[in-house]
């Protein structure tokens, strides 16, 4: 039987199982895929700053035609 605990107040349903990190869910996060889950955000971060751009510019013109028509 493994020894857990839990992390502290906001992460309600975390634990530290051994050498991962216990999702609310029971999915085993390793450091490795945190990590690689980091680094993915991080290369999807200037694609997303882009495409929120596109989305206000368009949101704007929406507006804009809203107050005129």
């Amino acid at each position: 039987m493994k020894a857990c605990r839990e992390i502290g107040k906001g992460w309600e349903g975390w634990e530290i199982v051994g050498d991962y990190l216990k999702a609310p869910d029971g999915s085993a996060l390793t450091p490795e895929r945190i990590l690689t889950g980091i680094y993915l955000l991080e290369l999807g971060a200037a694609d997303d700053r882009q495409g929120v751009r596109r989305l206000l510019r368009l949101a704007r013109l929406i507006a804009k035609s809203k107050k005129l028509g």
